[in-house]
């Protein structure tokens, strides 16, 4: 550094520039603070605790910066103002100039004298002495301790906060869903969970704002407090899943009210046409004609009620009870047509029998059989009861059964009387043979004299019978 007595015009200038440039940066950094976040929220927050303490004798460090930066602008605009006299200074206006540039002449209050050590006339505080490189390392230093209390607060702040904001966004999120899906009147456990956590959610803010230093070090920012951030979130997205699943409901009402109306309208259309075919079968089967089931009526009823809770905007009870009726629905065509086919499967089984009677009686006929009177007999007892209106097809089975056997069964060598009653085809020893030319007789045998007669068939058999 040139001495003072030695410095020349180039030297005064190129300090003063040093001095501005250096100003500039003390300006910068003061209103950059000014206008930093923390301290903005510490200026307007009602604090307590160990941060307001901190705040306190922040709020004096700040005061004190502006106070060094004015006595240090003072003094660098007196020196500028002399170089500014004239272009050419003389030399003692130069030395006066480095007096001022490098010298302790900026003036700054000293330290508080306590009342009972100064006089009347005394001031509060004796003034300091400081040259501006003095000055700079004493606003360091006083910078240092008031960022550093509003850097902490800013990161707690930054920390938290922006959690607490996402819980509020996704309260406030919930809450429209609840008012969109009929508010409180229809929504009211939901409502409280969103109002509760609100309610904390506030506490938690409260707390932070107002001490944010008791949570410095805190890394994890699921807790403030006593109040649990993450159990807040699973609350809400519990609620906000189930108010998105009624949204989905009420949305898509309109065409699943629809679908069910129709529903129960085929429903009830299809019970009427299997009343009208249970009726045509009782008159073709006596027995195990099963019931119709009849629901659509009361699915109808419970369909209204549905559409009245739509109009109260009752859509939790609504989801249930439009689901309750679409799977009842879908039920009970299921059984409809359950019982349908068991209608059906009565007059196929009629059918089966009358097929299989035929397809024997053709088989008798094929292996020289077609005029044996035990087999026409047993046949001809057969088609009486399936060609019978009503027909029991328990008997008429029994019935099929027992000339099946009979057709099927191999023919005796030798004489063999048959005995057919209604628990079926008895063998007993007899001593003639039981078919052929010539006479003969057995004992309950029925014999022949010359050809072999057709026995007569049942009386229907071959004419139109097809309604029966």
């Amino acid at each position: 550094m040139t001495t003072p007595g030695t410095w020349t015009r180039e030297d005064v200038d190129r300090e003063i520039a040093r001095l501005d440039t250096e100003r500039d940066g003390i300006s910068a950094g003061l209103m950059a603070l000014e206008e930093h976040p923390g301290r903005r929220l510490l200026e307007g927050a009602a604090l307590e605790g160990r941060t307001e303490e901190r705040w306190v004798a922040c709020r004096t460090d700040i005061a004190r910066l502006w106070e060094l930066y004015s006595a240090y602008g003072a003094v660098l605009d007196e020196a500028r103002a002399l170089r500014s006299r004239r272009s050419r200074p003389s030399r003692t206006e130069l030395d006066e100039m480095a007096r001022l540039l490098t010298g302790a002449n900026v003036s700054v209050p000293g330290e508080e004298v306590p009342i009972g050590r100064r006089g009347l006339l005394d001031p509060a505080a004796s003034p300091r002495m400081l040259t501006f490189d003095a000055v700079v390392a004493e606003m360091n230093t006083v910078w240092r301790r008031a960022t550093e209390l509003v850097a902490s607060v800013d990161e707690v702040w930054s920390l938290v906060l922006p959690r607490l904001d996402r819980v509020e966004a996704a309260a406030t999120e919930t809450a429209s869903l609840v008012d969109r899906l009929g508010g409180q009147a229809a929504l009211g456990v939901e409502a409280r969970v969103v109002a509760e956590v609100r309610k904390r959610l506030s506490a938690a803010r409260a707390r932070v704002a107002a001490d944010p230093l008791r949570f410095v070090g805190v890394t994890a920012r699921s807790r403030v407090g006593d109040v649990d951030l993450d159990g807040l979130e699973r609350d809400l997205k519990g609620v906000q899943d189930a108010l998105r699943q009624l949204r989905l409901v009420q949305e898509r009402y309109e065409e699943r009210a629809q679908r069910v109306t129709g529903l129960v309208d085929v429903l009830a259309a299809d019970e009427a046409e299997a009343h009208r075919r249970r009726a045509h079968v009782l008159t073709r089967i006596t027995r195990g004609v099963p019931d119709i089931p009849v629901a659509a009526a009361a699915l109808r009823a419970r369909a209204a009620q549905v559409a009245d809770l739509r109009r109260r905007d009752a859509w939790p009870q609504l989801s249930s009870h439009l689901s309750a009726l679409e799977r009842d629905a879908s039920a009970a065509g299921e059984r409809l047509r359950a019982a349908r086919g068991e209608l059906e499967a009565l007059l196929s089984r009629r059918d089966e029998l009358r097929g299989l009677l035929q397809a024997y009686r053709a088989m008798a006929g094929g292996r020289g059989r077609g005029e044996d009177e035990v087999l026409e007999g047993l046949h001809h007892r057969a088609y009486d009861v399936l060609w019978r209106a009503p027909c029991d097809l328990d008997d008429a089975s029994r019935l099929v059964g027992e000339y099946q056997l009979a057709v099927t069964a191999p023919r005796p060598v030798h004489h063999r009387a048959v005995r057919v009653d209604g628990r079926g085809i008895h063998n007993e020893t007899g001593a003639g043979p039981s078919t052929g030319g010539g006479t003969g007789t057995g004992t309950g045998g029925v014999g022949h004299t010359g050809g072999p007669t057709r026995a007569e068939g049942p009386r229907g058999e071959g004419e139109g019978n097809d309604d029966l």
